[in-house]
């Protein structure tokens, strides 16, 4: 069934064509800011998962300066010349 089915649907089951102007005016106002309220939900629960799906990259207990020594670490062969200064 699409959108347009189902919305066709509740229109005329719930009897909507007796409202007046101004009453389904406050009424679509309302489903408006249903769907406002909603995507804003969403968008800040979107914004903080993201934050827990990288976290988990690094929730093996090292700290943070372990972390940099890894990197440093793997960055160098221990192989590079010595300058003699």
């Amino acid at each position: 069934m699409t959108a347009e089915e189902i919305a066709d649907k509740y229109y005329r089951e719930l009897d909507l064509d007796s409202l007046s102007d101004e009453e389904k005016t406050l009424l679509a106002e309302k489903l408006l800011d249903s769907i406002k309220k909603e995507n804003k939900k969403k968008s800040e629960d979107n914004d903080w998962s993201f934050f827990d799906e990288i976290s988990g990259a690094w929730d093996d207990g090292t700290t943070v300066e372990e972390q940099v020594k890894m990197i440093r670490d793997s960055r160098t062969s221990g192989l590079t010349r010595k300058l003699d200064f």
